[in-house]
């Protein structure tokens, strides 16, 4: 009842028009309020690793589903992509992550904020998420750097 459906804005038209028929007023045909529901969300399952990602890992237990190893999780980084999967925020088998989504419903935060979870986690957000502790004086010498170029 509580499921609400944000289309990513790249998504086909054929498509959404087929789900939203489905989905009905919980298809959500807005531009930018993914950042609305983040908060809102028991747990949020994204279908490619990009911005939405993210920012709903950094706040709190959210999915991954997607049956292709995106391009930038390969290679060098693969032991993050197996970090994810072993722990379950991944997934590359649709059945596989809803009997997951079904044996965490009643309480996500239990696996969430588990050893094994947030180690994986902390390793994305190593990769991919930087914070600055100046970010004034980052952006101040990104700047010199090029009006000096």
């Amino acid at each position: 009842n509580s499921l609400k459906y944000i289309r990513h804005e790249n998504f086909f038209n054929t498509e959404a028009k087929e789900i939203k028929k489905i989905l009905d007023k919980k298809f959500i045909n807005k531009h930018l309020v993914l950042k609305k529901y983040i908060p809102l969300s028991k747990i949020v399952i994204c279908t490619y690793p990009e911005t939405g990602f993210t920012e709903s890992l950094l706040s709190g237990p959210t999915i991954l589903l997607n049956d292709k190893q995106p391009p930038f999780l390969s290679d060098s980084r693969g032991d993050l992509m197996d970090s994810l999967l072993n722990c379950k925020i991944a997934f590359n088998d649709t059945k596989k992550a809803c009997e997951h989504i079904n044996s965490i419903w009643d309480n996500p935060y239990q696996w969430w904020n588990s050893k094994e979870v947030q180690i994986s986690v902390e390793k994305f957000k190593s990769e991919f998420v930087f914070v600055s502790k100046k970010p004034i004086e980052s952006w101040y010498r990104f700047f010199k750097d090029e009006i000096n170029k």
